[in-house]
């Protein structure tokens, strides 16, 4: 068994429901970390931070109805536009699209209206392409949003 660096007491596995403040909100989700029996201090891995990390999206994405990365993926890519085209397109921040692509982060309630919309009409984001200066290829007119909206 491993041992604390902190005081040598026994480090084991842990499991529980941990709350999280994300945008001014309580989320409650499932976790699992690594705690010294004897002093208490959490060690953390990357992939358990992560895992955390998406538990905690996943959760506020489906308490908000907001689109699934998949979703988001889908709609990038039938615009034919890469993950920087579209943050250009929707004027979000560097490196925004992979966070919400990874299902890291969800979009804003708001952004997610916005790629909903042109994920429904091509034209939608035709508009915003001109006015934003992103070069789009011709495509279907076809929606890449293929779920119904809850009301």
């Amino acid at each position: 068994m491993a041992q604390c660096t902190l005081c040598q007491g026994d480090i084991v596995d842990v499991r529980e429901n941990r709350e999280f403040r994300v945008r001014g909100r309580n989320v409650a989700v499932d976790v699992h970390f690594s705690r010294c029996s004897g002093c208490g201090e959490e060690m953390w891995s990357g992939e358990q931070v992560t895992a955390a990390q998406l538990a905690v999206a996943a959760t506020i994405r489906r308490a908000r109805n907001l689109l699934h990365p998949s979703e988001i993926v889908r709609i990038r890519r039938s615009l034919g536009l890469t993950q920087d085209q579209f943050e250009q397109l929707l004027r979000a921040g560097k490196k925004t699209v992979v966070r919400w692509e990874r299902g890291i982060v969800p979009p804003s309630s708001a952004m997610n209206e916005l790629i909903w919309l042109i994920g429904e009409d091509r034209k939608n984001a035709e508009r915003l392409a001109l006015k934003n200066g992103v070069a789009m290829s011709p495509g279907s007119p076809e929606p890449a949003v293929l779920r119904r909206r809850a009301s």
